[in-house]
């Protein structure tokens, strides 16, 4: 009987690859726009999102035997054990993700300049789920991981606001 490795780690070129499968996801919702952006935005959206998504299930993935944090990003801020519970506890996670949300963040930034260039009624789809993952991210800044099996979360009367403010108004 063949063992496993414990958990899956993703070297960040890896996850840049699992990323298109965000970037795909930008992409239909780009799709039904007249002028969309360039592919180059809709990848920044799909990566943005793709960190949000994995600085938000930390605990989830971990429970799974998975962290998909960059192992480069680890490494630099002293962080070798290749156990995902054991990194949750490492108290250089926070600086860490620190690292991960600053290039989401700079995703963010890029998306949101090429939607800038577009109709902002064609961008409705795309600023809605940007601004939705952004302010995740934001909660989860907010949070400063000091505790990542305590999901950080963004209220209901938020989303709503935001659908209205980037989907209607």
């Amino acid at each position: 009987m063949q063992t496993l490795e414990p958990p899956i780690w993703r070297p960040w070129t890896s996850i840049a690859r699992a990323s298109r499968a965000r970037s795909a996801i930008s992409r239909s919702i780009y799709s039904a726009i007249p002028a969309s952006p360039p592919i180059s935005s809709q990848k920044s959206l799909g990566r943005a999102l793709q960190l949000t998504n994995i600085l938000r299930d930390l605990a989830e993935d971990a429970a799974r035997q998975r962290l998909y944090l960059p192992r480069e990003i680890l490494d630099r801020h002293g962080i070798p054990s290749a156990e995902p519970a054991a990194v949750l506890r490492h108290p250089a996670l926070p600086a860490a993700c620190r690292d991960v949300a600053a290039i989401a963040e700079g995703h963010f930034r890029e998306a949101a300049r090429a939607m800038e260039q577009c109709s902002r009624r064609a961008m409705r789809p795309a600023a809605v789920m940007a601004a939705l993952y952004h302010a995740t991210l934001s909660a989860l800044q907010r949070s400063g991981w000091r505790d990542p099996t305590e999901r950080a979360g963004v209220s209901t009367s938020l989303k709503l606001w935001l659908v209205l403010r980037h989907g209607l108004l």
